[in-house]
């Protein structure tokens, strides 16, 4: 009796300790299982978060592109957040966050934050770059030229104003505007005034069309036409009582731009192969960016002031010139 009972025991403390282990398996096997799928769970929801930053950044749709979006149709309200809903497909709960902000040196960037629950497991990603393509974002006052920059650069440079050249479009431009839109003439004289009207005269030989146009508004783009260099003149038109000025864009593909007297210009000025030059003893103001694809510096008397809002207004009439990067993602 005494031996049965000792076998008695002895398989129940072998009964108790293969449940025990048993037990313990079950429950590894368990945890192991709850941290795969969380493991998944936490990979899906990062491709998820990354997926949907690509989509609002990335993309070139520019009516998905989040930061294109808002740059185009608002003023960004600089170091004040805001926070949106945003759908992602197999998340709970999500939403993001974006924030605007300048650079010491003036260039505007921005910080996005989103955030969603799949699963019960919640994942955030915060990404942050610059808006305008980086050729021509430094703030060096403004103006972007070859000087000290490398061959490749000069490559990248020509690149984008080209494809401003071929992909630019009038549709997009704001009708309050005055459009001068590859004309014939090779000679433009364009006469400021401080408020009013301004005036645009086109001159071809003897020949001269005039125009005028209201509140100073004006996108001047004119392309070579294979013959003769262009010329255009911003000049103080004699019936204004304080400085004269226009805002908007000129761009010259083969030609000169003259700051004539007491003249001021607030926009994008872009001269793929010209010169910025300066008539008169009064010093001439461009507020916003020029860009100079050459080595020469513009004239003395003309001074070149970088503004964050002058160059997102006329920006979102440029291909490729808003481009924004991502400059770390986490």
């Amino acid at each position: 009796m005494k031996r049965d009972g000792s076998i008695i025991m002895l398989v129940l403390i072998v009964s108790a300790v293969c449940m025990t282990v048993s037990w313990f398996a079950l429950e590894s096997v368990i945890m192991q299982n709850r941290i795969v799928i969380n493991r998944y769970d936490n990979v899906q929801a990062r491709m998820s978060l990354e997926n949907k930053v690509a989509e609002l950044v990335v993309t070139s749709d520019d009516a998905d592109n989040l930061v294109k979006d808002i740059i185009y149709n608002n003023k960004p309200e600089v170091y004040k957040p805001s926070t949106f809903p945003i759908p992602i497909e197999g998340m709970e709960d999500a939403k993001g966050m974006i924030k605007f902000s300048y650079c010491d040196e003036g260039r505007l960037n921005y910080r996005l934050n989103i955030e969603g629950t799949r699963n019960s497991v919640v994942d955030s990603i915060t990404v942050k770059g610059h808006i305008y393509s980086p050729l021509v974002d430094h703030c060096q006052d403004g103006l972007v030229t070859l000087q000290n920059r490398s061959l490749e650069y000069g490559e990248e440079l020509n690149q984008l104003l080209d494809n401003i050249r071929s992909s630019f479009n009038t549709d997009a431009i704001d009708s309050t505007y005055f459009l001068a839109i590859n004309y014939l003439e090779n000679e433009v004289k364009i006469r400021a005034k401080s408020s009013g009207y301004r005036y645009i005269d086109f001159i071809r030989e003897n020949h001269i069309s005039k125009y005028s146009f209201w509140n100073g508004r004006i996108v001047l783009f004119k392309e070579y036409d294979g013959f003769n260099r262009d010329v255009v003149r911003l000049e103080k038109d004699t019936s204004s009582y304080s400085t004269g000025y226009v805002m908007g864009i000129i761009y010259l593909e083969n030609g000169d731009l003259i700051l004539s007297g007491d003249v001021d210009f607030y926009g994008i000025i872009i001269l793929q192969n010209g010169a910025l030059l300066k008539e008169g003893e009064e010093e001439s103001l461009i507020k916003g960016k020029v860009i100079v694809n050459g080595f020469n510096q513009p004239d003395e008397g003309i001074k070149i002031q970088y503004d964050p809002e002058y160059t997102r207004l006329m920006a979102r009439f440029l291909p490729g010139f808003i481009s924004p990067t991502i400059d770390s993602i986490r």
